[in-house]
């Protein structure tokens, strides 16, 4: 439990101060967010409180933030990514949203086919995680769940911008392939089969373009080497939270970036989705939770 608990608040942390949108090509709207630099005095203080709550009651509450404004509504859930169907977070998120009662509803990491069909809540979780669960409610609400992230295409093509191809390379295969792998994602495929058929296909359909050699497995392990200055071995592979959440991180500039873009497209969602609804519904990573709450609160006190 005390492991689960300490992955659940790696994922459900990160913060603070005012910051620039980066450009996303969506809109100029200037949303206030907190910067992931400071996110270790949030993640102090919530580790403590949770880990409190843990030892003397042998359970924990889930933050989460849920704001109204007149008859507007809006619900952000932030998930750990997890599958187990044990995770009380899953019993969070079908609460909050039966309660809620949400007219739309935004997932992280893509749309999702609408003929995707799970025949239970616990399918779907173990399936497609915090996704799969969002989406088996709304099913059963009979309203739509929208990608609530930007374009893969569009967030390679701003991250080109500013940071190297390289090292964006390095670090979307360690945070969209080699942790998933590592904790059981593709495992029906031996590693460098898997990294050929799912994510050098990702980045093709990314519009990432590679050559031929960059496209290799002994390609990524020179990369990691040359980066990292450690062999690319599974079982001490880098954990992606200590690139955006330390600032001496190798590649702090790349995680922080890529959640920055993202995190301004999902707010123009958002924003523009309660020009429509009165009741819209979240589920995204708990950083981007965290980052993001005070532009909800900006969202939430427009005059509608």
């Amino acid at each position: 439990m005390k492991t689960f608990l300490t992955l659940l608040i790696l994922c459900i942390v990160i913060a603070s101060c005012k910051q620039k949108n980066p450009e996303s090509g969506t809109s100029d709207t200037t949303y206030i967010t907190r910067n992931y630099l400071t996110v270790r005095k949030y993640l102090d203080t919530l580790n403590a409180k949770m880990q409190g709550e843990l030892d003397s009651t042998g359970a924990y509450t889930i933050p989460y933030t849920d704001l109204t404004n007149g008859k507007k509504r809006l619900v952000f859930i932030g998930a750990s990514h997890g599958r187990s169907v044990g995770d009380p977070q899953f019993t969070l998120i079908e609460k909050v949203f039966k309660e809620a009662n949400p007219e739309i509803a935004f997932n992280e990491g893509g749309q999702i086919p609408e003929d995707r069909i799970y025949p239970s809540l616990d399918s779907a979780v173990r399936h497609d995680g915090e996704t799969g669960c969002l989406k088996y409610l709304c099913d059963e609400a009979d309203i739509k769940m929208l990608n609530g992230d930007m374009d893969d295409q569009e967030e390679f093509a701003a991250l080109q911008k500013t940071i190297p191809k390289d090292q964006i390379h390095l670090y979307m295969a360690v945070e969209r392939f080699l942790n998933p792998y590592k904790h059981g994602r593709y495992n029906d495929m031996a590693l460098e089969e898997a990294y050929q058929k799912k994510f050098i296909a990702y980045l093709n359909r990314s519009k990432f373009i590679l050559t031929d050699k960059e496209k290799s497995f002994p390609y990524l392990q020179k990369l990691y080497k040359h980066h990292l200055n450690q062999e690319l071995i599974l079982d001490s592979l880098l954990e992606v939270h200590e690139y955006y959440l330390i600032d001496e991180g190798i590649f702090g500039n790349v995680g922080r970036a890529t959640k920055e873009v993202r995190d301004h497209a999902l707010l123009k969602k958002i924003d523009e989705a309660l020009n429509k609804y009165d009741r819209v519904f979240v589920v995204f990573g708990g950083s981007h939770r965290i980052a993001v709450e005070p532009a909800l609160k900006q969202i939430i006190s427009k005059n509608r």
